[in-house]
């Protein structure tokens, strides 16, 4: 991503090696070093589990694919504009698509997507905070498609979804973070190895709806925002097999727990009652005894 800040973080504890990622056919700005090429693919796989956030700047339509930090330079968004929009592809991507059944995907750095492609501000490259600023103003943001009901700037819109989730009651959960691809096969070093990494959110601040994450294994902290984040809710990564817990579980209703409780009081009457007839059985089967 030719961002103008520095971008990648290193993985908390261990730099892994990354996993192999099934080949598809993909466009990639010129731009793209290889470790972008490798992240957009994680985001891109990860978007076909979690809620997509639609996104529109100018006219133009993508999606904004989840990320391991939610700071604009460290995030991709898949574009979706019509074929006007043609990133130079790299060589295994340009022979691909050439085949007229091949379907194409474009990907972007979400910064470079706002300013060079969609004609966006220019994202200044020495204030990170001015630049996020800019970007959360500049881009709006839907869950039900372009132009939805839901639609308002990115900023307020991940603002919002960190406050429906529960805000400042979040903090002490614990989380897990797919720093390598959480699909990887049994040879990767990667999910399920050492892709994962848990953490604990230790702070939230409710005008940006971030969340700061301290891992365990190293005591590093990154910002996330739930809406945006390649995120397990679990204090452990999910077992081998099974699939991330990417929905918040909700807490128990006020009904479900009195329908629990109605069911643990007539198991508790059924085992008395049997303990009885038991009793009552065994004295009736009992030969009396004579003084």
């Amino acid at each position: 991503m030719s961002s103008k800040r520095a971008r990648a973080s290193p993985a908390p504890g261990e730099q892994g090696k990354r996993p192999k990622i099934a080949t598809v056919i993909l466009k990639f700005p010129v731009s793209f070093s290889q470790e972008d090429k490798y992240e957009s693919k994680v985001a891109l796989q990860w978007s076909k589990q979690v809620t997509r956030v639609y996104i529109s700047c100018n006219g133009h339509n993508a999606v904004l694919l989840p990320g391991i930090n939610c700071k604009g330079n460290m995030l991709y968004v898949q574009c979706c504009c019509s074929q006007r929009c043609k990133p130079a592809a790299d060589a295994a991507g340009a022979a691909a698509a050439s085949s007229s059944s091949s379907r194409s995907c474009k990907l972007f750095g979400l910064e470079d997507w706002v300013e060079a492609h969609a004609g966006g501000p220019v994202i200044p490259g020495h204030d990170d905070a001015a630049a996020e600023r800019l970007v959360r103003s500049a881009v709006s943001a839907s869950s039900s498609g372009w132009g939805g009901q839901d639609t308002q700037p990115l900023g307020a819109f991940l603002a919002g979804h960190s406050r429906a989730l529960g805000g400042q009651a979040l903090v002490g959960r614990g989380v897990c973070l797919d720093w390598g691809g959480h699909n990887a096969g049994p040879d990767d070093e990667g999910p399920g190895a050492r892709g994962w990494y848990a953490g604990r959110l230790v702070a939230y601040d409710p005008a940006s709806g971030e969340y700061t994450v301290k891992y365990h294994s190293d005591d590093s902290m990154h910002p996330l925002i739930p809406a945006i984040a390649r995120l397990h809710w679990g204090s452990k990564p999910p077992t081998a097999g099974s699939k991330p817990q990417v929905a918040l579980p909700q807490p128990m209703g006020c009904l479900a727990r009195r329908v629990l409780r109605q069911q643990a009081t007539r198991q508790q009457a059924l085992v008395l009652g049997l303990l009885r007839v038991g009793r009552v059985v065994d004295a009736q089967q009992r030969p009396c005894q004579r003084p």
